[in-house]
């Protein structure tokens, strides 16, 4: 009997672990591109994007294959190199998960063992229609001289697509799924302002918000919100050159810029002549400059800081990822970013350029 237990036990904890990912990839090319070499439909990547893990296939008796190793609602990405294009598609743990591409256009020509895949392919169903009404509707306006009612329906179809996104992150709001979907216009729209994506973040559920991908855009809401005028910038201590310790909180009291740059930013060195001239003429009236590097190589920040001769603080960012400030307190897409902060730490402008800044430094100090 014993043995019996034993064996049933093995058998359910290999069944446990059989589950797959199958990919069939059915194939309409032509001879001309079957024999082009700037074409490759046999190879592909596969990525998990919740741990990242890459797997690299070659296409054998048209499938293409995978562990099914998730323990919770997983989106991955399946792309090709040659020609570069690439599709999403979400997996339930515990079930085999069979695809059916088409190509050369990488399709879906049918899912089975996933839920939340079919949702999400009648959601981009819907979307894709009103997407080519909204497209018909544009090319009709270019033909036409009363316009006014063709922009009134691009605007009700852009508002009916609007909804249908809200309706469907609603309907998900507990799993990856919903949490991706914010994720994904979080990124797509790199200058959403912060109570924007905070009214999307907020049709999460609680559970919904503690997923991977709810938490991602909770941290990105809180970095975008440091940077928003009127709020308190948050403390961080960094090194400069020196090995000395600089504590932003340290500067209050003062009128401080904060500056997010990096040694290979063309457009970061052309600010720095500008930073100069701001801060000789301000800097005895009270006024600091604190320069944040970005740059992975420490040793080209070291020779930047050298040859560019700032007299300001000058300091780099955490190597670890899980430290860095502009991973975890500073939402910094693009560089040169800078941040204007008051005497008590508060953000009162942001992204000057050019002589924007010595004309702010001038009304604060010279009241004009």
């Amino acid at each position: 009997m014993k043995k019996t237990v034993t064996f049933l036990l093995l058998l359910l904890s290999t069944q446990a672990w059989s589950q797959s990912i199958t990919i069939k990839i059915d194939k309409d090319i032509s001879e001309a591109q079957k024999k082009s070499t700037n074409l490759n439909y046999e190879n592909y990547l596969i990525q998990n994007l919740i741990t990242y893990k890459i797997d690299t296939l070659t296409v054998a008796n048209g499938k293409i294959s995978i562990p099914n190793n998730t323990n919770t609602l997983t989106p991955f990405a399946i792309a090709r190199v040659q020609p570069r294009q690439a599709m999403i598609f979400f997996v339930e743990p515990k079930n085999n998960f069979k695809l059916t591409l088409s190509e050369p256009s990488l399709t879906i020509k049918q899912a089975a063992g996933s839920k939340a895949q079919d949702d999400y392919l009648q959601f981009m169903e819907v979307q894709s229609k009103l997407q080519k009404q909204s497209q018909t509707a544009q090319a009709a306006m270019a033909k036409t001289k009363n316009q006014d009612s063709i922009r009134d329906r691009v605007k009700y179809l852009q508002l009916q697509m609007n909804a249908e996104y809200v309706s469907f992150v609603n309907e998900q709001k507990d799993n990856n799924l919903g949490s991706y979907m914010v994720f994904d216009i979080a990124n797509k729209n790199q200058s959403i302002a912060a109570k924007d994506l905070q009214g999307v973040f907020n049709q999460l559920s609680e559970q919904g918000k503690k997923t991977h991908f709810g938490k991602q855009v909770g941290n990105r809401i809180t970095r975008l919100t440091a940077m928003d005028v009127g709020s308190i910038s948050p403390d961080f201590t960094l090194s400069d050159a020196k090995g000395k310790k600089h504590t932003l909180s340290s500067l209050k009291g003062k009128y401080v810029l904060l500056d997010f740059w990096a040694s290979w930013c063309g457009p970061c060195v052309k600010e720095i002549p500008h930073l100069k001239t701001a801060y000789k003429k301000y800097h005895e009236k009270g006024f600091e400059i604190m320069s944040v590097s970005i740059d992975r190589k420490k040793a080209q920040w070291l020779k930047a800081v050298e040859k560019y001769k700032m007299p300001w603080i000058s300091v780099i960012d955490h190597a670890d990822n899980a430290k860095k400030i502009t991973q975890t307190l500073y939402y910094v897409p693009s560089i040169p970013r800078t941040v204007l902060l008051d005497k008590t730490g508060k953000v009162i402008g942001k992204d000057f350029r050019g002589a924007a800044l010595e004309q702010q430094l001038s009304k604060i100090f010279d009241g004009k």
